[in-house]
């Protein structure tokens, strides 16, 4: 297989999602890019649609889709979590 047909090697991103209460929140550590929803499935799927839509902007304009999030503001958001709903989590491949 030729360079040129050869893809480049997938991506791995982590998606977090914690219940803050009212919602889920959710965040991709590895980009900075945040969604939320009614339920931890559809805070990270909303978040997923919005990560592989950044990084489709990122391949079509040369603009960075984000940056890692620091240990600091990942342990401040999960600190908004509620004891009663474990956090949810989810690697993708992009």
């Amino acid at each position: 297989m030729s360079q040129a047909t050869m893809s480049p090697p997938a991506r791995q991103l982590r998606l977090l999602a914690v219940f803050d209460g009212r919602q889920w929140a959710s965040i991709c550590r590895d980009l900075d890019i945040a969604s939320a929803g009614r339920t931890a499935d559809e805070a990270l799927d909303t978040l997923e649609a919005a990560v592989r839509d950044a990084l489709a902007y990122e391949r079509e304009s040369g603009v960075s889709a984000g940056a890692p999030v620091s240990d600091e503001d990942i342990a401040g958001f999960l600190d908004t979590a509620h004891a009663q709903q474990p956090p949810a989590a989810r690697l993708i491949f992009v």
